[in-house]
């Protein structure tokens, strides 16, 4: 059993998917139904990765730049798992009409 805010988070991937799901289908010609798993850990990661660029610009900014040896390496491990987990969903094959 899923713990109650990844089931909720879950219900409401899934619910857009079923929602969205003839719109996509047309105008696309396939959909991906692990778009809501996908997003289950693509959305927290780009929060905290944009929060973290945010908040990098304004110690940035106040340090003179002194803060980017420790900010640059955090943010490209964020954006590096990113664009992995991006591209491991983006191989499933989808559904085409």
């Amino acid at each position: 059993m899923l713990p109650p805010a990844l089931r909720g988070a879950l219900g409401v991937a899934v619910g857009a998917q079923l929602f969205t799901f003839p719109l996509v289908l047309h105008s696309f010609g396939a959909v991906r139904p692990v778009g809501a798993v996908a997003g289950l850990l693509l959305i927290p990661l780009t929060a905290l990765f944009l929060l973290g660029g945010a908040l990098a610009t304004v110690v940035d900014a106040v340090s003179g730049g002194d803060s980017r040896a420790v900010s640059e390496p955090l943010l490209g491990v964020l954006y590096s798992a990113l664009v992995g987990i991006n591209r491991m969903f983006g191989a499933v094959p989808g559904i085409e009409l």
